[in-house]
């Protein structure tokens, strides 16, 4: 398994490089910080946007919760903007999908699987973090939609979790995937984790925030 070098770069986005152990640093600013350089860890987000893939039937839970639906912006435009961003610090947006990312995949190209999160929330809230804002999205595929929690570090006021989204945030995930995108053109970093094929069965791991840099607890 590979995990994104834990360095950033001069553009303050997260070093693309790959390690074989999380929370290490890639042979070049390795080299670096041997040669008496000065190798920064990569900068904490300043918004986490966690989106679980939901089915019809959860979208039904969630919007009887109270939870509201808003139509995206179109995703053509999105891609568009993802593919400048990846330009902007020397990137191809195309290195590890079909669609343009910017940004850097924590866990690598296939990310992490049997993953929950039920202590994610409260580390974050401990680092300074409030769920600030909590909606549902459409996808690219009809019939599945998205529920997103944005988690922000400046201040405000803390969303309620509907028991609808703690049994999302404590549910199996067969597959989830982080991003660590580089600033936006107002200096802002968000970070992005998704979560899909939600399913009963053994959960193999804990996802943790580790301070912005992420990190995964082995269950036992």
């Amino acid at each position: 398994m590979s995990f994104a070098c834990v360095a950033e770069t001069k553009d303050r986005a997260r070093c693309r490089e790959t390690v074989e152990q999380n929370g290490a640093l890639c042979p070049t600013h390795e080299y670096q910080l041997q040669r008496g350089g000065t190798v920064r860890r990569a900068s904490a987000p300043d918004r986490v946007l966690v989106k679980f893939r939901v089915n019809p039937n959860t979208t039904r839970r969630l919007r009887d919760a109270g939870i509201p639906f808003r139509m995206r912006r179109n995703f053509l435009e999105r891609d568009t903007q993802h593919a400048e961003q990846a330009e902007a610090v020397r990137r191809d947006p195309l290195r590890y999908r079909a669609v343009a990312d910017s940004g850097v995949p924590v866990f690598g190209r296939d990310g992490i699987a049997a993953v929950v999160l039920s202590d994610l929330i409260t580390e974050m809230k401990e680092a300074g973090y409030v769920v600030s804002d909590i909606h549902l999205e459409p996808t690219r595929n009809e019939g599945m939609n998205v529920l997103v929690l944005s988690i922000t570090n400046e201040g405000g006021i803390q969303s309620s979790l509907p028991e609808v989204v703690d049994n999302l945030l404590m549910s199996c995930w067969g597959h989830v995937h982080v991003w660590a995108n580089p600033p936006d053109a107002d200096g802002k970093i968000t970070h992005t984790v998704n979560l899909a094929h939600r399913k009963d069965g053994e959960v193999n791991r804990a996802l943790r925030f580790a301070s912005g840099l992420w990190a995964y607890d082995v269950k036992e």
